[in-house]
């Protein structure tokens, strides 16, 4: 898994200093995406949790669609990661109360922050992945906290 660690950072730098700020292209997309592609290859090579490979190829997912320039991409890319946080929080076992709780206290606190105006729609999705991603966090700091594990199932 160290080698698909170190390997997914050629990609994730070629994107950071070549295409970043570039159009959408192939190329960007590629880049953009395949660090986590390789992450998940390394995850499953290594005979890691199959919901886990799955969270990451829907992040790449995600990554990918954010590579495109409009609306329908980047909702596309909320959605995708939105799967990847409920992956992740199950991979982790972890569907707290609690946990979920805490999420929609701190994205309900989120909302009279001023924001660029953006089409209902957009909004509603980024809300719910708000609190999909909060519920992810506290899960996994719930899981370091009180299982002394960090690690993923």
């Amino acid at each position: 898994m160290t080698a698909a660690i170190l390997i997914s950072a050629v990609p994730a730098l070629a994107y950071l200093l070549a295409w970043r700020d570039a159009a959408p292209s192939l190329p960007r997309t590629v880049a953009k995406a395949g660090a986590i592609l390789i992450l998940a290859l390394g995850v499953s090579l290594t005979g890691g949790p199959g919901l886990l490979v799955a969270a990451l190829v829907a992040s790449a997912l995600g990554d990918a669609a954010l590579a495109q320039d409009g609306e329908p991409p980047f909702r596309a890319g909320i959605v995708a990661f939105g799967v990847a946080q409920v992956l992740y929080i199950t991979v982790m076992g972890g569907s707290w109360p609690w946990a979920i709780a805490a999420a929609g206290l701190m994205a309900g606190a989120a909302l009279p922050v001023p924001r660029p105006p953006v089409p209902r729609a957009t909004l509603a999705l980024i809300a719910g992945y708000a609190v999909l991603l909060l519920w992810m966090a506290v899960t996994a700091a719930g899981r370091a906290l009180f299982t002394g594990d960090a690690a993923m199932a």
